[in-house]
């Protein structure tokens, strides 16, 4: 039961939050425009639209199921072990990215852990390391010249590259 309803619990879950969120904006400074709620309200939109997003899909495919009289014995599985070594390198892959983030900053080490993320995360078929490099490097600047350009806030670049020159 809890896998036929995850998705709605989840996204109905995240959803308070993001209202939560959203609502705790509005303590902070809002004398204009780009003031420090900006960020924050973009982010719980996104995150409010999304859980809308998958709360509708999960709905309409749960309705479907019934409609269809679907039904089918979801099995509790462990998962596969192949399964188990990607979530164990993407919690330690988040916590290198972690440690490197202070010292070499956003835009060498964002390139560095969305690389070995996209090739962990992609099919064993279909894993070619350039993709996933140039899939890194574009989204990385994109992000710069949102936040730089768009934002008007720096990202963090480092300690490393303090006294160097």
């Amino acid at each position: 039961m809890i896998k036929k309803y995850g998705d709605i619990i989840s996204s109905t879950v995240f959803l308070v939050c993001t209202v939560i969120y959203y609502s705790a904006t509005f303590k902070l400074n809002t004398e204009n425009i780009s003031g420090n709620a900006l960020v924050p309200r973009l982010i719980s939109c996104v995150m409010g639209i999304c859980c809308l997003y998958i709360l509708v899909t999960s709905c309409v495919k749960l309705c479907k199921e019934k409609k269809l009289h679907v039904n089918t014995a979801v099995s509790e599985t462990k998962g596969s072990p192949a399964n188990k070594l990607k979530v164990i390198l993407t919690i330690i892959f988040i916590s290198v990215y972690a440690v490197i983030f202070p010292i070499f900053g956003f835009v060498i080490s964002t390139p560095i852990y969305l690389t070995t993320q996209i090739y962990l995360l992609s099919p064993k078929d279909k894993r070619k390391i350039l993709r996933p490099i140039i899939l890194a490097l574009i989204f990385t600047g994109f992000i710069y010249v949102i936040f730089t350009y768009v934002f008007f806030l720096l990202l963090p670049t480092g300690s490393f590259w303090y006294g160097r020159g």
